[in-house]
């Protein structure tokens, strides 16, 4: 019987060799990806025993017991790898690798708030309703506890009696004053003295100005006395203006008998209210005067009074 050529054999183990090594590299990469991350893990098939050994989260040690033999030039490049043969025991081969976990960061998450017209338009009237809720209660929480300052307190002035010179208008009390200037039109009531004697003035909320009922009716002979708070803690008031009047101004006073008083400024000082000059303001004199009084200079806010007042001067010009 004749032998096979020898040429022929070497081709069929070549083609053989070179068919099996494509397999193999497929098994292996089979064997690969069923490795997990336990601390120690044999995974094994027919051919191949894999051990896996945890050291850190992100480092594995793979021990690979192999039955078959591979050569340097089929192996993996992208990690390098320790191969002991073994020429003995049915394990042709044993493999150390290392392989590295690479541990992807998320990107971070980005919100986009979408609102919608009418949303938005909701939550922007709640948001209007609660301060309006929330200054509405604080008015009324600070309208009980805040006490209303008391603009100043004048000592009584002495009765006019000296009425030696004829009397330029009859008395009649006064209902309301009008400054142009100031923009000014407002009622006037009668006051009178408190209990420890001094000068009576209106209700510092109310904006109205008061007559000092013992004092010359406007356009009678003597210093006739009106007084106005220039504020209170709720905002200006009925003379908070009248430091802007300048001598030459008209004031004028509607009388309960349907007359008007016209006055002229003369003049504007402002006193100390410790040492208030009370002859020079409420003092007699021989003409029809007007005395209009407020408070002025710096206000104290523990005692809730100011430190001087302003007092404006004017002469009845015609009745």
């Amino acid at each position: 019987m004749n032998k096979p050529d020898s040429r022929f054999r070497f081709v069929k183990r070549r083609l053989v060799s070179n068919w099996s090594s494509p397999l193999i590299l497929l098994k292996r990469k089979s064997i690969e990806k069923s490795s997990t991350k336990s601390t120690t893990k044999v995974i094994s098939n027919s051919r191949v025993k894999n051990y896996n050994i945890k050291l850190t989260h992100k480092r594995t040690i793979q021990i690979s017991a192999r039955r078959f033999k591979t050569s340097k030039q089929y192996r993996s490049k992208r990690y390098k790898q320790i191969v002991i043969p073994i020429k003995l025991l049915s394990t042709k081969e044993i493999a150390i690798r290392q392989k590295y976990v690479s541990i992807r960061k998320s990107p971070p998450k980005t919100y986009i708030l979408v609102i919608k017209r009418r949303v938005l338009a909701t939550y922007l009237f709640v948001f209007i309703g609660l301060i309006g809720t929330g200054y509405f209660g604080y008015q009324l929480y600070s309208s009980r506890t805040i006490k209303a300052p008391s603009t100043f307190s004048l000592p009584t002035p002495a009765p006019t009696t000296n009425y030696s010179n004829p009397i330029v208008m009859s008395r009649s009390t006064p209902t309301e004053i009008q400054i142009s200037k100031i923009n000014l039109d407002v009622k006037t009531i009668e006051v009178g003295r408190l209990a420890d004697g001094s000068m009576e003035t209106p209700n510092v909320l109310d904006y109205v100005t008061g007559w000092y009922k013992y004092s010359p009716t406007p356009g009678e002979l003597g210093p006739s006395v009106i007084v106005g708070h220039v504020d209170s803690y709720k905002g200006i008031s009925v003379f908070w203006r009248i430091r802007e009047l300048s001598p030459g101004d008209t004031i004028q006073i509607t009388r309960t008998d349907g007359s008007t008083a016209t006055f002229k400024v003369n003049a504007m000082q402002q006193y100390d209210q410790s040492n208030f000059p009370t002859q020079a303001v409420y003092g007699n004199i021989s003409y029809a005067g007007l005395r209009l009084i407020t408070c002025g200079g710096t206000f104290n806010r523990q005692t809730g009074h100011y430190n001087e007042n302003t007092v404006v001067f004017a002469t009845l010009a015609n009745s």
